[in-house]
């Protein structure tokens, strides 16, 4: 028996474009077995999904295979999701993990949480919810010469986080074509600083810097327009007094930062009453910061 939990991830985070992602406490786990044929069982939030496309569980599988060049055995898999598809919070990120860890697992090959990520990043193309979902915690990924770096860093012990979505998804490559192929300078030289204050409030729970981080120019006013009831859901958690609140990912989930858990409760209430009141069905979760993805003791 093979078991393996990989966490969800909220990525952008506001001026963290497609390099800054923390790892959340709502789960992808896997069960395997020997089997004649590979097989797979979705449940959860994977149920009655349209696979014919392919499956990121068994493409991740079969990216791992590739590296390494080792035959993997046949496996029975049930694979059971609480991270909502399409809705900003790496879903297929975790996915394609989970099939890296399983070909892992079933071989003895072992990869590092840095050639996890590479393997999903090539998938995805960007390498931000799956490197959260690998390393666990707040990842920033920097692209430097010779490939990517992978720098963990630290998050304040009081910091929660607050997510809801709606019932209508927002998928990554409709949510990538409304971005503009170019910016203004004075918007490109302003997303620096944000992006080292963000880093330094998520660490010290400042939250001037957290609120000046949460200022976007590159995704999040394009986005917007095409989330709808974001824009109410994000005021009513800063309403809350949040210390930002913004886009998880491409959306269509809203994600709050917080300082304890009873801000992150009310901020989740908000955020789903306030997508109710525009009509759409939600869901809100406080989850906490998760570890990285990883096999399950069996007893």
């Amino acid at each position: 028996m093979i078991r393996l939990r990989v966490p969800a991830s909220t990525t952008n985070l506001g001026c963290g474009f497609d390099c800054l992602g923390v790892a959340l406490d709502l789960c992808l786990d896997l069960e395997a077995r020997p089997a004649d044929a590979n097989t797979t069982e979705h449940r959860g939030e994977l149920a009655g999904r349209d696979y014919s496309g392919g499956d990121l569980l068994w493409i991740g599988f079969e990216a791992a295979a590739r590296k390494a060049g080792v035959e993997a055995p046949p496996l029975a898999v049930t694979v059971d999701s609480a991270i909502p598809v399409a809705r900003g919070l790496g879903s297929s990120g975790a996915a394609l993990i989970a099939g890296i860890l399983l070909y892992e697992q079933a071989t003895g090959v072992t990869f590092t949480p840095g050639e996890r990520t590479e393997l999903a990043a090539r998938v995805e193309g960007h390498p931000d919810n799956a490197g959260a979902s690998a390393f666990g915690r707040c990842l920033l990924t920097v692209p430097c010469e010779q490939g990517w770096r992978w720098l963990p860093r630290p998050l304040h012990s009081d910091l929660a986080f607050a997510v809801a979505w709606p019932d209508h998804e927002s998928p990554t490559t409709s949510m990538r074509a409304c971005l503009p192929d170019r910016v203004a300078h004075a918007d490109a030289v302003a997303q620096s600083p944000r992006l080292a204050g963000l880093l330094e409030g998520l660490a010290t729970l400042d939250a001037e810097l957290i609120e000046a981080g949460m200022v976007d120019c590159l995704h999040e006013p394009h986005r917007a327009s095409l989330s709808p009831g974001y824009t109410q859901a994000r005021d009513a958690a800063r309403d809350t007094g949040v210390l930002g609140a913004t886009l998880s990912g491409s959306g269509s989930t809203v994600v709050a930062i917080c300082a304890g858990a009873d801000s992150a409760q009310g901020a989740a209430r908000a955020m789903a009453q306030a997508f109710r009141d525009e009509g759409f069905t939600a869901t809100s979760a406080t989850p906490a910061v998760a570890g990285p993805a990883a096999p399950v003791p069996t007893h």
